[in-house]
């Protein structure tokens, strides 16, 4: 083969590979770097003895960057230039009562365990610490609120859910999550992610995603990623030791608007949201095949035994994927930035329906900024920050912008049109009663309508009612005063929201549905005691 082939093609680097570093640095100097990258990952080929034709994994490597399907992160490159990465990982801070003055929060992201997280979502008192010591009790909606205050104003960078983070952590709580690196990805101590980014744009044909180019194309990421990872040169040996112990790496997608938009289909969708789900769950898998391929032929990372892994197949690495946004890979790919909208943005509520979905397939705990404009209010942010406990998202970050265009019922609205009112509730509501049983206990589901017949409010009884499920059916009344259909909410829920083995323990809400099929199709007779007249 000639060597040419497997370089990067003049023109490409010319065009697009110069535009992630703003013209600052010569064209031929990026293209060298890609090829040096390629050229290591060859000779850790070599390293690891492999039976495959070096040439043609070569010409690989170079393909799927020159087709604009895939490329590493750009610190790899910058490592390659001479380029040192200046910013510092970020601490957590936990949250918790009786131990830590809000005026004097770090810049810092907020750490909140699923007790604290109950005793926000409740109505009693907290104890809190004055910065002189002394000791006074804040409501707890005024805590949240002052809170998201700080967040709005970026004094606390985000909300991490430590007991949600903690259950998937992939190495189990004798490793701790604890930083947040500059890419954004909760990692251990002293750890790097090999991370690397998925055109998705590119592999539409004729309006359908091709999947069998999207299996190829991971499969040549994934082991060019965990060559990287032994190539790459660390800052300390302590963060080459540590990362080489779990070799974890961070595949996602991005240009997932541009996508969509091919396939004529509209972002605030549930075409959309299911969508992003299939293509995150096979990302997902197939990384893990692929991970799991390059076991049998290099081994197991060092703590394959030490996490979750005891009943799993062999995996190369702990991580295979994650949620991550690169606006400098974006540009270079020319689409829009990892699983985001073009164009005005999305309302928040539905970007964090977008990232839980997406979340659902990922391994590495990825921070996503939820965009908000600056007239967004406490109560909205409350709403936004209950939906994303509940949803079992594992950071909340807040993030201002002013091209925000929220929409409600599948239609756009800009910020100059009429604010969407909630009604207030009567003083009187009739409604109806419905019995259903649960694996453990009784559950009572009202239904109550407003005087034109249109159910207004929902409420929910049982022995023990989580916070969860709490958080989730005030969430839902929310929505039924602000004029969106209860047909709608349903629909959400059975599809995109929660399920019956749902980890936060809100399965139940589904008994919604049940209900209110009940109520509508079912008479009210009172040999059948389903129904009762609240």
């Amino acid at each position: 083969m000639n060597n040419e082939d497997a370089k990067v093609e003049s023109d490409t680097s010319n065009s697009k590979l110069n535009c992630l570093y703003n013209s600052e640095i010569e064209a031929v100097a990026i293209d060298n770097a890609i090829n040096f990258l390629i050229e290591k990952a060859i000779k850790q080929e070599k390293f690891y003895n492999t039976t495959l034709n070096l040439d043609n994994i070569k010409r690989e490597f170079a393909n799927i960057i020159n087709r604009l399907n895939f490329l590493p992160s750009k610190k790899f490159l910058d490592r390659e230039l001479g380029i040192d990465a200046e910013d510092d990982n970020m601490q957590l801070v936990e949250l918790m009562n009786e131990d830590i003055h809000v005026n004097t929060l770090p810049n810092s992201y907020l750490s909140i365990s699923d007790e604290y997280l109950q005793k926000l979502g409740s109505k009693d008192a907290i104890l809190m610490k004055n910065g002189d010591g002394t000791e006074q009790k804040k409501k707890s909606g005024d805590l949240a609120k002052e809170l998201l205050t700080k967040a709005k104003e970026n004094k606390i960078k985000g909300f991490v859910f430590k007991d949600e983070v903690e259950r998937f952590n992939p190495l189990g709580k004798k490793f701790r999550l604890s930083e947040i690196l500059p890419s954004n990805q909760l990692v251990t101590e002293r750890e790097e992610v090999a991370e690397g980014f998925i055109n998705l744009s590119n592999f539409i044909n004729e309006g359908v995603i091709n999947f069998d180019e999207l299996k190829h194309t991971i499969y040549i990421a994934v082991r060019f990623l965990d060559n990287i990872i032994d190539i790459y040169e660390y800052p300390t040996l302590e963060i080459e030791g540590q990362t080489k112990k779990a070799r974890k790496i961070g595949l996602s997608i991005c240009g997932f608007s541009d996508a969509i938009g091919k396939m004529g289909i509209s972002y605030e969708s549930k075409e959309a949201i299911k969508l992003l789900g299939e293509v995150s769950k096979f990302v997902d898998t197939e990384a893990k095949n692929a991970s799991s391929e390059l076991a049998k032929e290099r081994g197991v990372f060092p703590l394959f035994n030490e996490g979750i892994f005891d009943n799993a197949k062999p995996l190369r690495n702990a991580s295979l994927t994650c949620l991550s946004e690169n606006f400098e890979i974006a540009k270079y790919f020319n689409v829009s930035t990892g699983i985001k909208e073009t164009g005005n943005e999305a309302s928040p509520e539905w970007q964090v329906r977008m990232q839980g979905e997406s979340q659902k397939y990922t391994d590495l705990v990825s921070t996503k900024a939820i965009l908000i404009s600056p007239e967004t209010n406490h109560d909205e942010m409350l709403n936004i920050f209950r939906l994303a406990s509940g949803l079992g998202i594992k950071i909340l970050k807040f993030e201002l912008t002013t091209a925000v265009s929220i929409r409600t019922n599948g239609g756009e609205r800009n910020e100059t049109d009429e604010v969407l009112k909630s009604k207030e509730r009567p003083l009187i509501l009739n409604g109806k009663t419905v019995r259903l049983k649960s694996s453990d206990d009784d559950i009572f589901i009202t239904i109550n309508y407003s005087n034109d017949l249109q159910p207004m409010e929902v409420l929910l009884s049982k022995a023990k009612v989580s916070s969860s499920e709490t958080i989730i059916i005030n969430l839902i009344n929310i929505m039924l005063r602000r004029g969106i259909l209860l047909e709608e909410i349903i629909e959400i829920l059975g599809q995109n929201v929660v399920s019956s083995d749902c980890v936060c323990g809100s399965g139940n809400i589904l008994k919604i549905v049940e209900a209110y099929e009940i109520v509508k199709k079912e008479s009210l007779d009172e040999k059948e005691k389903k129904i009762q007249l609240g």
